[in-house]
């Protein structure tokens, strides 16, 4: 399990992921998949005290349906080593101001407990995997983000061009080879019609 924190951002996430696919095999299928609700908050929390975590649980079946009707397993996108690959997806966090304007808040520190995470300092974003477990054949992760001050917050997914704009979540396995490439719109559970999840920390 790795972080990795840096403390000066050139690139975005996707900026980089992009840029990742520039040498690889062009892809030649996509499988697109809306299945709400695959992202949980631990007990479905909803306030905390300064220096608690805000544990995100992830579990993506490995076999699903596509919005064509067709049955896929995620794995068939990863070719031979399955444990080297991943799914992911990035969540972004806000805050109440004291003026009642939402801003983005910047996350300080992350405990990884399954999967992994990648996070920079003064950026709002955490960039979530999610790793293939045989035994469950499902990819999951379960990470916390710490809570330093007290306020309102709201955690949400940053895709913002679906249609059902509470189906934020937008993860892909964007992967070597990458000869299939599986997308899938979610959301977390217990948010509201525009996607965040709410909650306080005292």
């Amino acid at each position: 399990m790795r972080i990795i924190k840096k403390g000066l951002l050139v690139l975005t996430l996707s900026s980089i992921l992009m840029a990742m696919q520039c040498d690889k095999k062009e892809i030649v299928e996509t499988h697109t998949i809306e299945l709400p609700n695959l992202v949980k908050i631990e007990k479905n929390t909803t306030k905390f005290l300064v220096g608690d975590y805000i544990i995100i649980n992830t579990s993506i079946p490995n076999k699903l349906t596509t919005n064509d009707g067709e049955n896929i397993y995620i794995t068939d996108s990863f070719g031979a080593n399955t444990e080297d690959h991943f799914v992911s997806y990035e969540v972004k966090l806000y805050k109440f101001s004291d003026k009642g304007q939402i801003l983005e808040s910047n996350i300080e520190d992350v405990k990884i407990i399954d999967g992994d995470a990648v996070f920079f300092d003064n950026y709002p974003k955490l960039f979530l995997k999610n790793y293939y477990k045989t035994n469950i054949d499902s990819l999951v992760s379960k990470i916390g983000i710490k809570l330093s001050e007290p306020g309102t917050y709201f955690l949400k997914g940053i895709y913002s061009n679906n249609k059902n704009k509470k189906q934020n979540v937008f993860i892909t396995s964007l992967t070597e080879p990458d000869l299939e490439q599986v997308t899938i719109f979610t959301s977390i559970v217990n948010t509201g019609s525009e996607g965040f999840y709410k909650f306080t920390v005292e």
